[in-house]
């Protein structure tokens, strides 16, 4: 994960209007929910949600029925 961290801040910095970071962004969610790791999940589910600025999207709707189906 530290590399696609890395690689996720290095893009955001170079391309902060990129329609792709919503993508890139629910990617590493996934990763994290494929690991069991449901707190950095729903970290990064979050940053979905605000990155979408309360506007309806694919990725802010899916986010949200993820966070709702998160497992502890």
């Amino acid at each position: 994960m530290p590399q696609i961290l890395q690689t996720f801040e290095e893009f955001e910095k170079s391309f902060p209007g990129s329609s792709s970071l919503q993508g890139f962004r629910y990617q590493i969610a996934q990763a994290y929910w494929g690991k069991k790791d449901f707190g950095n999940a729903k970290r990064w589910l979050q940053k979905i949600i605000e990155a979408g600025r309360e506007q309806e999207t694919f990725y802010t709707k899916t986010a949200k029925a993820r966070i709702q189906n998160l497992e502890w």
